[in-house]
């Protein structure tokens, strides 16, 4: 889904988009959410950030997945989520889950207009 940065020193993978979430208010910790909204956060991530995973071969897919879980991070340290320790497997089950989850659909201009229209009323 992204470039990474593996440091081997410290255990540590810097991962950018790869495992973002959306995730209701601001932590730093991800223990602060529940796992319910872990998983459908970074599900709704993935789907809106990379909608080209719906359209990839499996198998690779789950091969880099692979090849990830194989560095063997203690740590995932993303632009998009509190830092995670520990939870590399759950990490990787929902990403892989990811290109069988139902599709990203963007708004359309009239909906879009509405939005834009509810953001500028609250700043009002």
């Amino acid at each position: 889904m992204t470039t990474g940065l593996f440091d081997e020193k410290s255990g540590t993978l810097f991962s950018v988009d790869a495992f973002g979430a959306i995730l209701p208010g601001l932590s730093q910790n991800v223990e602060d959410y529940a796992e319910a909204e872990l998983v459908g956060g970074m599900t709704a991530w993935a789907t809106f950030d990379s909608p080209w995973a719906h359209l990839t071969d499996r198998s690779l897919f789950g091969d880099v997945l692979e090849g990830v879980r194989k560095l063997g991070p203690r740590r995932v340290l993303s632009s998009h989520l509190p830092p995670v320790t520990g939870r590399l497997d759950e990490l990787l089950t929902v990403v892989g889950g990811v290109p069988d989850a139902e599709p990203f659909v963007p708004p359309d201009a009239a909906a879009f207009s509405e939005i834009a229209a509810a953001i500028a009323a609250l700043q009002s």
